[in-house]
């Protein structure tokens, strides 16, 4: 049985050995830190080549794309209401572009976990809930300046806050599942 599965390890080994996302762009897990609002951005500089949906892209890195989750931000889903607006939203504000990609974790999937920044030094998560195509996502933030962009967004009805009744992107999941 041993014999079968050393083949497997080495390669797997391999993969671990060659490519690693945390050696790209380290991590440090606290994601509570917060930012002020006039510190100038770190990160690493990254060309942003694929966007999945409004909160999910991916970036070149010294010749590897690598999968971004944005921080704070929760956005629809594809099929949701709202969700393809989102995925042009993000689009928009950072496809092409070359970004600084500040990570702060890795979740689950093995996507970083990063706050990004344009060429300007604006704080793209933040936009996109600015904009109305995201809601802060507070059971993995603790940043109160995207409760404010939520807050303001929702009052002059921008984005998804036209619908009546927005569906957060975590309940539109759980929904899914049940189906």
């Amino acid at each position: 049985m041993l014999r079968k599965l050393f083949p497997v390890i080495i390669l797997l080994l391999a993969g671990f050995y060659f490519f690693d996302e945390k050696s790209v762009f380290p991590t440090q897990k606290t994601k509570t830190e917060l930012k002020p609002e006039n510190e100038q951005p770190k990160g690493k500089s990254a060309k942003v080549v694929r966007i999945s949906d409004g909160d999910t892209l991916g970036v070149l890195v010294d010749g590897k794309e690598i999968k971004i989750r944005l921080a704070h931000i929760d956005a629809p889903e594809k099929g949701q209401p709202f969700g393809a607006a989102s995925k042009k939203a993000l689009s928009d504000l950072c496809f092409g572009k070359t970004i600084l990609v500040d990570s702060t974790d890795t979740d689950r999937y093995g996507r970083v976990v990063a706050v990004l920044y344009d060429s300007a030094g604006k704080n793209i998560n933040k936009e996109m809930v600015k904009q109305g195509m995201a809601w802060h996502f507070k059971r993995y933030s603790r940043d109160n300046s995207y409760s404010k962009a939520e807050a303001a967004a929702r009052q002059k009805k921008i984005g998804l806050w036209q619908d009546s009744k927005p569906v957060p992107p975590w309940e539109w999941r759980k929904q899914s599942k049940k189906k």
